[in-house]
């Protein structure tokens, strides 16, 4: 009787694991469907992510060089203020023609010659560093070398003569009189 139990447990066992097989085989497929399906998704998806990333990366560069050059630039309404912080009309339209020049793929040194052209060497915020305006970037530089030489000229006058004490060549020597001063003043300081 044991034996027959044992048996029919073991029948039993095999048909459920066999049930169980199936429904370990569903859940599997089930799975494989369902982790095919997240991986076409994905792919996808990837190139639209891509492209947001690499457009907000561009638009961001574009950004920064628009800054960049917008601070080289003088607002012509506003008085010693760059176009980067001008709240004028004329400021914010130069702001949007910056941008699109930039996103048409100019440079920045063709962008400020745009302006330029316009407005005159006035509009730059630094003066360009050829004819007069050298002498704007020169000045300064030469400012400093005549200092340091005025300088160098009061030192050089003032030093100490050379051979000797200071200023001990320059003297006449003493007359008989005022050596007589001399040794009287001496031996009463003894």
């Amino acid at each position: 009787m044991t034996t027959v139990m044992l048996s029919a447990a073991k029948h039993r066992f095999l048909v459920l694991a066999g049930r169980a097989d199936s429904s370990a085989q569903r859940r599997l497929s089930m799975t494989v469907v369902l982790l095919g399906g997240l991986l076409v998704a994905f792919l996808l998806a990837a190139p639209a992510f891509a492209q947001s990333y690499t457009s907000s990366t561009t638009s961001q560069n574009i950004d920064d060089e628009a800054l960049a050059i917008e601070n080289q630039l003088q607002c012509p309404v506003c008085e010693n203020v760059t176009v980067a912080y001008s709240t004028s009309t004329l400021a914010g339209q130069m702001r949007q023609v910056i941008h699109d020049k930039l996103a048409q793929g100019q440079t920045r040194d063709q962008i400020i010659q745009y302006f330029v052209d316009r407005y005159g060497e006035a509009i730059l915020t630094q003066p360009p560093k050829h004819g007069l305006n050298l002498v704007v970037w020169l000045l300064p530089a030469a400012g400093i070398l005549l200092g340091l030489g005025a300088v160098g000229g009061v030192l050089y006058s003032r030093r100490p003569a050379t051979g000797g004490t200071a200023g001990s060549a320059d003297l006449p020597p003493l007359d008989d009189e005022d050596e007589r001063l001399l040794q009287r003043a001496l031996q009463g300081a003894d």
